[in-house]
């Protein structure tokens, strides 16, 4: 854990929000570098990259924001007491996808590549969560099982529910969720590397993307411990399940549509005569 808190005017910054613009700006020059072969001029690519931004912090609040409000909870301060990572995937696809369009680019393309870039920022978003002590999973007695030390989230809810005696020094062990997250934001942003690479079907990779985060997202929820992410109230599964099964089937069903296209030739090759 590395507790800092940098007061910025009206923010301010901590090993989470660090991890997370350390992220953006590493998937912003991924980026920049995939999409030369498309012709997207630098301008065009800043404001590809204000188009998603804007849209995935509206999406974020939202996703934290509406289900508050629909059940009645944090009236008056729901739209910035929280985000949900699902809303900020959604808004910021969308917001990527206007500004392509506006540009006049490739939009299925376009969306290809960021899809191709975003894990490896979400890797190390997630980083900067496990050094804030935030996102953390369930109890675990054994080996990966670790211990936060006080301010951290995993230490001070456990304090609350009387869990950490008066004077503890850590939390009780649980599963380091963050560093899974991690190793799977690496694998994935390695695989999508190489379909970018090989498919001939514009919309495949991000398509692919949804379905495998989505996946990932319902099953690794059940290892989560922190509070606040059952603003549904369902009672088995949380908020971003319940997102994970709607854009999960959604992105399958569209990518076996995408699968019954021709695909598109390979560079250089001759057609047919």
């Amino acid at each position: 854990m590395l507790p800092f808190r940098i007061p910025l005017g009206w923010v301010t910054l901590g090993p989470m929000e660090a991890g997370t613009l350390l992220g953006v700006l590493l998937a912003a020059v991924l980026a920049r570098r995939r999409m030369a072969p498309l012709g997207v001029a630098p301008a065009a690519l800043l404001d590809l990259a204000l188009g998603a931004l804007l849209g995935g912090v509206v999406g974020a609040r939202l996703f934290h924001a509406v289900p508050a409000w629909i059940r009645g909870l944090e009236a008056g301060g729901s739209w910035s007491a929280g985000s949900g990572i699902y809303g900020g995937l959604l808004g910021g696809a969308l917001g990527l996808a206007l500004t392509a369009r506006m540009k006049k680019l490739e939009v299925l393309r376009v969306m290809d590549v960021t899809a191709s870039v975003v894990p490896a920022g979400f890797a190390l978003g997630k980083a900067g969560c496990f050094l804030a002590g935030c996102c953390y999973g369930a109890r675990c007695g054994v080996p990966p099982g670790i211990r936060f030390a006080p301010g951290s989230l995993a230490f001070e809810t456990q304090r609350a529910a009387g869990l950490v005696p008066a004077g503890g020094s850590s939390s009780l062990p649980v599963h380091p969720a963050q560093l899974y997250e991690l190793a799977f934001g690496l694998a994935l942003f390695a695989g999508l590397t190489i379909l970018l690479g090989r498919s001939r079907r514009p919309g495949e990779t991000g398509l692919v993307f949804a379905a495998l985060y989505s996946a990932w997202r319902f099953g690794i929820e059940f290892l989560r411990d922190d509070p606040g992410r059952r603003m549904f109230g369902a009672p088995c599964l949380t908020d971003s399940q319940i997102a994970a099964i709607v854009v999960g089937i959604a992105a399958a069903a569209a990518w076996g549509l995408l699968r019954l296209r021709q695909p598109r030739p390979e560079p250089g090759a001759q057609g047919p005569s």
